[in-house]
């Protein structure tokens, strides 16, 4: 006996073939077109990190310094410094180890000072260590020791004044978390100069100023970005007149939200691209 396959059974099976292939070169289309963006992105930001440029930070609204609980602990440490004299305390707060970063005060002109990864300098005027910031009562001395070790001490510079921070040793397309502080509770002045506000600048004059009080307490912020080379900037100023910026300290945090090479960004544009093909050939 001999069986006949309908001829619709046949284009049945012969579509599901086309179907099974068509899938399969979907797949290797795919995966060359994320391969291509992995590589287009890598490329760009090479070439971004050659032109110099820096990426866009956004910051969060500045806070009141209340306690240890202030120190973000989100992510990984990549870095932590406090900043003041040469014989500046290294401390911990939040367990988070703040290393030291020194100096000493030079009347030679502009001034540069690298430790680790991290660098500060002032042009045209000289950096200046600030001492003695902390007060003598409450609400300083109700903060543990190692968060008034971390804010005793400062950065600071002569007028005219501004002062440049490079973050290195980032990975470009990764997210990071920056956090410093500003604060200057006995309101000791800087020759003459008063360290009372502070307004930190990403390279395209994205801004946020610190403010701190006599007697009271300064503030923090935190500013997120995603690298676009191996260094990350930004300035410190202050407000006109006869005063100059300060910061005593500084964390920065990986915070990227996936294991994929370039962060959650390019996860989602490799997702996004892969997507939009698959549901065009369809």
């Amino acid at each position: 006996m001999t069986t006949t396959t309908p001829a619709s059974d046949t284009i049945t099976r012969r579509g599901s073939r086309h179907l099974r292939s068509a899938r399969r070169g979907d797949l290797g289309r795919l995966r060359a077109f994320n391969a291509a963006v992995v590589a287009s992105v890598t490329l760009g930001s090479a070439s971004i990190a050659e032109a110099g440029v820096s990426a866009i930070i956004t910051w969060q609204t500045a806070q009141t310094i209340t306690g240890d609980s202030d120190v973000q602990t989100a992510g990984t440490l990549q870095y932590a410094y406090t900043f003041g004299t040469s014989s500046v305390n290294a401390t911990t707060v939040n367990g988070v180890n703040f290393a030291a970063f020194g100096f000493d005060l030079d009347y030679g002109g502009s001034q540069s000072v690298t430790v680790g990864d991290v660098t500060v300098a002032e042009s045209p005027g000289y950096l200046t260590p600030a001492s003695g910031l902390g007060d003598a009562g409450a609400p300083y001395t109700s903060l543990s020791a190692g968060y008034q070790s971390l804010l005793g001490e400062g950065a600071s510079a002569s007028i005219p004044v501004t002062i440049t921070v490079t973050l290195a040793g980032l990975t470009a397309g990764r997210d990071y978390s920056l956090q410093w502080w500003s604060s200057n509770s006995s309101g000791t002045s800087l020759g003459g100069a008063d360290l009372s506000s502070t307004t930190a600048s990403d390279p395209l004059s994205n801004q946020v100023t610190l403010s701190s009080t006599t007697g009271g307490l300064g503030q923090h912020v935190v500013g997120t970005f995603t690298a676009v080379a191996s260094f990350q900037s930004f300035t410190l100023e202050s407000p006109s007149g006869f005063t100059a910026p300060l910061m005593n300290a500084l964390q920065l945090r990986d915070i990227t939200a996936t294991g994929v090479p370039g962060g959650a960004g390019l996860a989602g544009l490799l997702a996004l691209g892969g997507v939009g093909r698959h549901r065009r050939r369809r």
